[in-house]
């Protein structure tokens, strides 16, 4: 397998093996009836993960009834590598901003000194929400 770049592309293909109309006919059919490109098959889908010179970073199978979000970070995961951009909010910072938000400091303060957008604090820690502020000025 290929090292992974900052660009890449992530794809699912389907791969009919029998047409729809045919579906459960065998005893030993091969697949699952899905979607794939808006249009119904029985088959399987296959992912692949592709660094910026075309090359296969990582893969992985299913049936065809399987959505396709489901891919999106599993190949690479697999193997113990992350696609795309560094986690803004880490483990550590995440038990920061409770620990912080705990001993009173207002959301906004804490999304600061921690170097991230009130929103994101808000998408990950969702007592940040339930935060009341009983000081001045906000």
């Amino acid at each position: 397998m290929a090292a992974p770049t900052v660009l890449g592309v992530i794809d699912t293909y389907g791969i009919e093996l029998i047409h729809p109309m045919r579906e459960g006919r065998s005893p030993q059919q091969i697949g699952r009836k899905g979607l794939s490109n808006h249009r119904w098959m029985v088959g399987g889908k296959l992912c692949l993960v592709l660094n910026q010179w075309g090359l296969i970073v990582a893969w992985a199978c299913a049936t065809a009834n399987v959505a396709d979000n489901t891919f999106q970070s599993d190949p690479s995961q697999r193997r113990g590598r992350r696609v795309g951009c560094p986690r803004r909010m880490t483990r550590g910072k995440i038990a920061s901003a409770t620990r912080l938000l705990g001993d009173g400091m207002p959301p906004r303060e804490v999304a600061n000194h921690l170097g991230v957008s009130l929103p994101m604090l808000y998408r990950k820690v969702p007592a940040a929400r339930r935060h009341v502020y009983s000081g001045g000025d906000l």
